[in-house]
């Protein structure tokens, strides 16, 4: 991994424990941290295994959550804006005989699963994802009983992962094509 210091004009090169490219990575806001997921297999199954490196330790933590399946790049991970929590989204793997998707988040100071919001079911996906604050992650999903995206079908909700309330947006607003990160 190679960090670019804007403010001294120098980069720095830190090596990221893997046999294997990663198959998605993330930063923490302070640089503290890099998410990232290397490729596993389960029951036959491609899935990935989500990791959290401290680059100042060194120190790699395998986060203790079901492993998701890959698709075509569909995994996001994405910090906190204070670092607190990782979240990913993905596949659930086929071992599991689900189908939908799921949101995973997770604490970054032990890698633990705080949270995975299930969206099961052949149409249910995952639409949007995003930290709107420290505490706040909103999601968006799509569940269409027929496979047709319809945008009459979308439903957006908040969560505080500390608190674990979620509060559901009236259906209706609209397509929400991705949900932006908010940083003051």
């Amino acid at each position: 991994m190679v960090i670019y210091n804007l403010s001294t004009n120098k980069f720095t090169v830190k090596i990221v424990p893997s046999d294997v490219d990663p198959a998605s990575a993330a930063v923490s806001k302070d640089g503290k941290y890099v998410a990232y997921q290397t490729y596993g297999v389960n029951n036959g199954y491609e899935m990935v295994v989500n990791h959290i490196f401290n680059v100042g330790t060194g120190k790699d933590v395998v986060v203790a959550a079901e492993g998701l399946a890959l698709s075509s790049g569909a995994h996001d991970l994405r910090f906190s804006p204070d670092g607190a929590y990782l979240s990913n989204v993905g596949h659930y793997a086929a071992d599991t005989q689900k189908a939908g998707m799921a949101i995973q988040i997770i604490s970054v100071k032990d890698g633990s699963l705080v949270r995975q919001i299930d969206r099961e079911g052949v149409q249910n996906i995952v639409t949007g994802i995003g930290w709107a604050g420290d505490h706040t992650m909103v999601y968006s999903t799509n569940s269409s009983p027929n496979g047709i995206f319809n945008s009459e079908q979308d439903s957006v909700y908040s969560i505080n992962p500390g608190t674990n309330q979620i509060f559901n947006f009236p259906n209706g607003l609209g397509e929400p094509i991705f949900v932006l990160n908010y940083h003051r």
